[in-house]
């Protein structure tokens, strides 16, 4: 951890600033305890990682099957492209997308950026290295997150193991927030978003994305069709090892269908997608695909949001909303001192 994240800290609990239960010199803290006075909580930092998840966390269904997925993604060797986008020009589209929307919200030195639910941390990497000025956390309850820390050592990069629901984050520090399929997964997806909006300063913008509901798209349709019917919606209650298992027969059965549909679909979309991974080879092809199939049927909580529900939201928070139309994807700017804006 660098000393500077103290800069935005707080304590879970009573939401007061925290401080080095001992201050060594070096600006990095790779072992230590964070402590608040105030309560007297003590928060552990292991490996340069603050924790700030609960035994309540850790005993989550999420908590183990997501920390099971990145652990499994992790081994495989290859970050640079995840769910069939490719990291590094998926990053920077929602980077132009947001300047281009919201003109005169450029990115300045020492801004604070969010990946919430950073997962294996290729796009907050990534959101590091294209705002080398910038100070970016990821923040995830994945516990291998010290591994892409100590990685990718760059000076801008922080990450916090957290829960969104309780984010130990002072109000009104970031400058951009995305969460890329992340709060559906969440017990209450509106709460979620309401903490992300009061971590996001007056001004600041939001990119997220989630589920959309059922028949808005036919790829997520698809998706869902495996979920509830060829798995009977049961998958999330099968041990994860079992799972995986059978993600990887159910892809080798249904192999090339699932390519075919895949490319046919990605060339409709590439003028919108034109980040879209171009698998090289057939086996790129199967890993992502296992890797998508574990990720649609494993989370206790997949939770799928219509429209209007999302932009309803946005204007309860005082979200300035864009009009993006694509299928999940929502973007916004925080406008604290105006209400019902449309």
């Amino acid at each position: 951890m660098k000393k500077k994240l103290l800069e935005i800290l707080v304590c879970r609990h009573c939401q007061n600033q925290l401080s080095l239960a001992s201050a060594p010199n070096q600006q990095e803290i790779w072992e230590g305890e964070l402590l608040c006075k105030h309560c007297g909580a003590r928060f552990h930092i292991h490996k340069g990682i603050p924790q700030f998840s609960s035994a309540a966390d850790h005993r989550a269904k999420s908590f183990k099957g997501f920390g099971y997925q990145w652990n499994w993604r992790s081994k495989q060797g290859q970050l640079s492209a995840c769910y069939g986008l490719d990291i590094k020009p998926f990053v920077n589209w929602i980077l132009e997308t947001v300047q281009s929307t919201f003109n005169g919200n450029a990115i300045q030195k020492d801004d604070w950026l969010l990946d919430a639910g950073c997962g294996s941390a290729e796009k907050c990497v990534q959101l590091a290295k294209s705002n080398p000025r910038a100070q970016v956390v990821g923040l995830d309850l994945n516990p291998h997150l010290y591994k892409y820390y100590k990685t990718n050592n760059l000076p801008n990069l922080h990450m916090i193991q957290a829960n969104l629901q309780n984010l130990p984050i002072k109000p009104g520090v970031f400058k951009f927030i995305m969460s890329i399929g992340v709060l559906h997964h969440t017990p209450d997806t509106q709460e979620v978003f309401k903490n992300l909006i009061a971590v996001l300063n007056n001004r600041g913008t939001i990119f997220t994305w989630l589920y959309p509901e059922k028949g808005e798209d036919k790829f997520w349709s698809a998706l869902y069709r495996q979920r509830d019917i060829h798995f009977m919606g049961l998958a999330d209650k099968i041990p994860l090892d079992v799972l995986e298992a059978l993600c990887h027969f159910y892809v080798t059965a249904n192999f090339w269908p699932m390519y075919a549909f895949s490319r046919f679909y990605a060339k409709k979309h590439r003028k919108v997608f034109p980040f879209s991974s171009r698998y090289r080879s057939l086996r790129g092809f199967y890993r992502s695909a296992v890797f998508t199939t574990f990720d649609n049927l494993m989370p206790e909580h997949q939770r799928r949001h219509n429209r209007n529900e999302i932009l309803n939201l946005m204007d309860q928070c005082n979200v300035k909303r864009a009009d993006l139309s694509l299928p999940g994807f929502y973007l916004g700017q925080k406008h604290a001192e105006l209400r019902d804006i449309v």
